[in-house]
């Protein structure tokens, strides 16, 4: 048996080291893991489906749009404030601000292009915005770089 200490509760508990159904945490930690014929393989599948989980209660609670390279959003564009930069105060940016879901969202964003996109689009507008990976002339993907595809829906 190998013992280590509960994530939860801070105790030490015992396991086989196989799998880890015969963990014996005094807080109920173990229902987590005590699933009769589960092995690790089995439990960490379960986990990695259910993995974003907390990743989309933040997006969820945020007052801002957060969107990862290839996420997609429909929302309505309702008005747009322009405001210092945060990185440079003699430069101004934009904070855009949208209806999704019927709940306020700001997006703060610096990119000229991105403003030509917004002046094209009428206030109160349903729009989609996507977050595209920047791509080199070799047609690789340039890690951590990327831009903003905005689209007029209707």
């Amino acid at each position: 048996m190998n013992k280590t200490i509960c994530w939860f509760c801070e105790k030490e508990f015992e396991y086989d080291g196989e799998q880890y159904r015969d963990v014996n945490c005094p807080n109920q930690v173990e229902q987590e893991f005590n699933k009769p014929n589960t092995t690790e393989e089995e439990w960490l599948k379960e986990k990695e489906e259910n993995m974003g989980e907390l990743k989309d209660l933040a997006r969820k609670q945020s007052k801002f749009l957060m969107l990862e390279v290839g996420d997609s959003i429909e929302a309505i564009f309702t008005d747009y404030k322009i405001i210092p930069s945060p990185y440079d105060p003699e430069k101004e940016i934009v904070q855009y601000r949208f209806k999704v879901d019927n709940i306020d969202k700001f997006f703060t964003n610096g990119s000229s292009a991105l403003m030509r996109a917004f002046d094209e689009i009428p206030k109160g507008s349903k729009v989609k915005i996507t977050r595209i990976p920047m791509v080199d002339k070799a047609g690789k993907t340039v890690e951590g770089k990327s831009s903003y595809k905005v689209e007029k829906i209707g």
